[in-house]
């Protein structure tokens, strides 16, 4: 039925050829695509070499443990263009009198990431800064420094809705 539709009275080897010209055309043509533009998006790295990062494991297990003994708990949040960071002591007290530095980017590739400097808040223990962010997911990553020296580091997924 299909070939009297088509004007085909016999289906011959060029049809077949033609067929598969088009079938494996369409298949190699996606690849292309799907792997251009892979190439064109974040690699996935989150280190150069994994080899080389795996080496200072115990440092870095020895640098979370004296962090998790400050017991300074931070508390991330982003609404109305701006990035506010309130941060409590081990007692759950308000710390004042710490430098707060934010790293924010994309989880998917690096063109919009910044950094800022939080600013000491009227409240005690909070920190602020003016950003606008883009709708979607963003990485936050905090780096707290106390005057004697101590640091804290730590990492948040945000969600910023289209209407903050």
């Amino acid at each position: 039925m299909l070939r009297r539709i088509l004007g085909l009275d016999h289906f011959t080897g060029r049809h077949m050829a033609g067929v598969m010209v088009l079938f494996f055309g369409t298949i190699i043509s996606v690849n292309l695509t799907m792997a251009f533009l892979a190439t064109k998006s974040w690699t996935g790295l989150v280190v150069p070499n994994s080899y080389v990062a795996s080496q200072h494991f115990d440092g870095d297990v020895a640098l979370r443990r004296a962090q998790d003994d400050l017991g300074w708990h931070p508390r991330l949040q982003y609404q109305g263009d701006r990035l506010e960071v309130e941060i409590a002591g081990p007692d759950g007290a308000p710390i004042s009198d710490l430098s707060v530095l934010a790293g924010l980017g994309r989880p998917t590739h690096e063109g919009e990431d910044r950094s800022l400097t939080l600013i000491a808040g009227e409240g005690e223990g909070g920190y602020q800064a003016a950003v606008a962010l883009k709708p979607g997911f963003w990485d936050a990553t905090l780096t707290i420094s106390g005057q004697d020296g101590a640091e804290w580091e730590g990492r948040w997924r945000i969600w910023v809705d289209a209407g903050s």
